[in-house]
């Protein structure tokens, strides 16, 4: 059974996985390793007696966990981004070549995940931490409630922190 499902995975998950991992990373090198690192998870719980009911629920929800694990490393290793005043390019006397190179990256980042955004969620983040305007006149702005604003907030970083 184990041999079945680890062909099963082979067939018809790998390039799924890929892309999946592509859309996620956005860089094709890093989308090789973590879809291969989803794959070898999954054949990891196999060979460790896994048995799954539902084989598509089972490889996605792999597939989140790992994706959160490879943001979280990213994120670790890369420093994150605590401040508007981070993003701003310092004349090229002053920076490494290191830090040139790690501002772009989390320029890069930043706008990527910002894109995902729906334009209402959108709207708030960016009006909340890169303008600096406050929750209830961001409410009042939009017409909605102020809880509303919060709980928008509270989602928009989950969502980035899960990579969704």
């Amino acid at each position: 059974m184990p041999d079945t499902i680890a062909m099963s995975i082979q067939r018809d998950y790998l390039e799924k996985l890929y892309y999946f991992a592509l859309k996620k990373t956005g860089s094709k090198h890093e989308a090789e390793d973590l879809a291969q690192d989803i794959a070898s998870q999954a054949l990891l719980s196999l060979a460790n007696g896994s048995r799954p009911d539902d084989l598509s629920r089972w490889i996605w929800t792999i597939a989140r966990n790992r994706y959160a694990s490879w943001a979280k490393e990213k994120k670790r290793r890369s420093g994150t981004v605590s401040s508007e005043a981070s993003l701003i390019a310092v004349p090229d006397g002053q920076a490494t070549a290191d830090d040139q190179l790690l501002l772009r990256e989390n320029l890069s980042l930043l706008r990527r995940e910002l894109s995902l955004l729906v334009t209402g969620y959108r709207e708030i983040v960016v009006a909340y931490y890169f303008e600096g305007e406050r929750l209830a006149d961001i409410a009042a702005r939009l017409d909605i409630p102020e809880g509303t604003v919060k709980r928008k907030l509270h989602e928009c970083r989950k969502n980035i922190r899960e990579g969704r």
